[in-house]
């Protein structure tokens, strides 16, 4: 991650062995998947870690089972990153590694809307990948 203690500076470098990064790669579970499908399953990984990390499990479960606008955060958001945010790496993150001169890793964001099955059944138009816009700055989730 760092390549010497100086790079981020010593507090960095001190922070380095509580660092767990947690990777999902279960070709049955992901191969082919969606981003709706990926995310919907770090939601299930979140709401069974962060019982395991919080000093009132109780208050969280019952926080976690209630249904909130997706605008509005719940329980996680004062976890920090590692509960609200997931590095998806798909078939365009992959082929960017030979095609590109830096390539891509997608970021998640936890409180994007859950779609209904009907929803998710959307077409993607041949020209474009999945979660682009004509619009840059547009948050796609």
């Amino acid at each position: 991650m760092f390549e010497n203690e100086n790079a981020r500076g010593p507090e960095a470098a001190d922070m380095l062995p509580y660092h767990q990064l947690i990777i999902k790669n279960d070709p049955k579970k992901f191969d082919g998947a969606t981003s709706h499908e990926v995310r919907d399953h770090f939601n299930i990984w979140v709401a069974e870690q962060l019982p395991l990390v919080s000093s009132s499990p109780r208050c969280l479960q019952q926080e976690l089972r209630e249904d909130k606008p997706y605008h509005q955060p719940g329980p996680e958001y004062g976890f920090g990153a590692r509960y609200n945010f997931a590095l998806f790496v798909d078939d365009i993150c992959l082929e960017s590694l030979d095609h590109m001169h830096r390539p891509v890793v997608k970021i998640m964001s936890k409180q994007w809307p859950t779609l209904t099955p009907e929803e998710r059944n959307y077409e993607v138009n041949p020209g474009w990948e999945d979660g682009t816009t004509e619009m840059g700055e547009e948050d796609v989730g």
